[in-house]
């Protein structure tokens, strides 16, 4: 088993480029250095890669100020599918009306995990940050059968706090998961889920993704 990411051992963006770009950090079993896609959607080679800073929870002066540059995602996402993180990319790099919204792409920063586990996991660790909480949480449902499901990565990351947007985005067919949890319709009626969209709904999903940006 590789070891897990320390938030500890990340350096800082330097020279970051003035063009739009989003910010996007994968969250594997081993430290992935944050990669930059532009409007065009293509990809920083391997030698232009950076990592990125994690803020701090010392509310010094010096800390205030870089707080501009911070690096914490205002977004975060988990699929246990690798072509959903390069779909994420892509959708927040192209399909988003950013003028709609009143966003640059530069506020877009995302951080991709491949478990509900490993984004609970960096949410806590994002708790101690004095910059902000991310506005934006989206779920696969199954990410195998090691790993807690959608539902379960939603009750937990509300119990830990989060109030901002969760969708719960799956292949899986509403009826099907209201066979595995009764309680479905109340989650969604509870704020628990805030909507649940098949992954061929693309126009859905930017509906929601914007009017929750919005917010």
């Amino acid at each position: 088993m590789l070891k897990r990411e320390n938030s500890n051992s990340i350096a800082p963006i330097a020279n970051e480029p003035t063009v739009n770009t989003i910010k996007v950090t994968e969250y594997h079993e081993s430290p992935r250095p944050i990669f930059k896609a532009t409007s065009s959607d293509s990809f920083s080679s391997p030698d232009e890669l950076s990592t990125a800073n994690e803020c701090s929870s010392d509310p010094s002066p010096l800390t205030k100020r870089l707080h501009r540059q911070c690096c914490c995602p205002t977004i975060m996402i988990c699929d246990d599918d690798a072509f959903q993180h390069v779909f994420y990319v892509h959708f927040f790099s192209n399909m988003l009306d950013t003028k709609k919204i009143h966003k640059s792409k530069r506020d877009f920063k995302l951080s991709l995990h491949l478990s509900g586990e490993d984004l609970l996991t960096k949410y806590q660790e994002l708790k101690a940050c004095k910059c902000s909480n991310p506005v934006l949480v989206i779920s696969d449902y199954s990410m195998g059968s090691k790993h807690m499901n959608g539902v379960s990565t939603a009750a937990k990351l509300r119990k830990a706090g989060y109030q901002g947007p969760l969708l719960l985005r799956s292949s899986e067919t509403k009826e099907n998961l209201t066979k595995e949890h009764s309680d479905f319709d109340k989650l969604l009626k509870e704020g628990i889920l805030d909507n649940f969209l098949d992954k061929s709904d693309f126009a859905g999903l930017k509906e929601f993704v914007q009017e929750s940006l919005l917010a």
